[in-house]
């Protein structure tokens, strides 16, 4: 809420989340709805990794909360029916009618001005959502295996740490190392490892920390030779700075 100023239209949310891998609880979900609420804001929801969620973990859509609230959830094929290069995705656009109108015209204007996109792949939407979903247990299993591998493998070098995730496929570990700059150290890891991460700063981590996000959708072993190098280049990245891990 400190956030929202005169100038603030929306609030977009990624759930579950992309880079950490968090699952947004009911309860933050419904701060985040009382937020949008009190300042007369739209939800923005990219819900796109809905159905990849580990432990018991339960995604709710925040759109279910509240009708009144002017919303637009995000959905496609892309990650949880892999299927990426079809390229298929909508947004359902909900709360009061007299509200959202307008901005749904303004979509179909778009829509029929400038998207093209393939109208033979767009069957393929109801026969994925209605059909068979028996392959999400094969790729959540072995996404929990491997996203279990990455925890493991990341806390185990010194001046790095890892939250669990409990969706999608990525992690956010820490560089625990005062003052870092996690452009530069994510510069030098792809430079003398061939491991390529993305620097945290291009999510908009917290000021005055660092981390870096790594997708674990690689096999385990090209993972654990990927976790290997990190490891034998954080031990020689804080030895030629005489550094020590926080």
């Amino acid at each position: 809420a400190a956030k929202v100023n005169e100038k603030t239209r929306a609030i977009v949310i990624i759930n579950p989340n992309n880079p950490t891998g968090a699952v947004y609880s009911e309860e933050t979900l419904r701060g985040i709805v009382e937020i949008a609420k009190r300042h007369q804001l739209v939800i923005l929801s990219d819900e796109i990794y809905d159905k990849l969620v580990f432990d018991g973990q339960k995604h709710i859509s925040i759109a279910s909360l509240d009708p009144e609230v002017p919303m637009v959830t995000f959905n496609g094929l892309s990650k949880c029916y892999l299927a990426p290069g079809f390229r298929i995705g909508w947004g359902i656009v909900s709360g009061p009618w007299e509200v959202v109108k307008d901005f749904v015209e303004a979509i179909h204007k778009l829509a029929r001005a400038r998207l093209s996109t393939s109208h033979p792949k767009q069957y393929a939407i109801p026969v994925a959502l209605n059909g068979n979903q028996n392959h999400l247990d094969e790729v959540i299993s072995k996404l929990r295996r491997r996203r279990d591998l990455t925890v493991t493998m990341l806390n185990d070098i010194p001046g790095i740490s890892c939250v669990r995730p409990e969706g999608a496929f990525y992690a956010f570990p820490r560089i625990d190392i005062p003052g870092v700059s996690d452009r530069d150290f994510v510069k030098e890891l792809i430079s003398e490892t061939g491991v390529v991460v993305v620097h945290g700063s291009g999510f908009g981590q917290k000021p005055g920390t660092a981390h870096f996000r790594v997708v674990f959708l690689p096999p385990e072993d090209v993972l654990e030779r990927a976790y290997e190098r990190i490891k034998k280049f954080m031990k020689n990245y804080l030895a030629r700075r005489g550094l020590k891990a926080a």
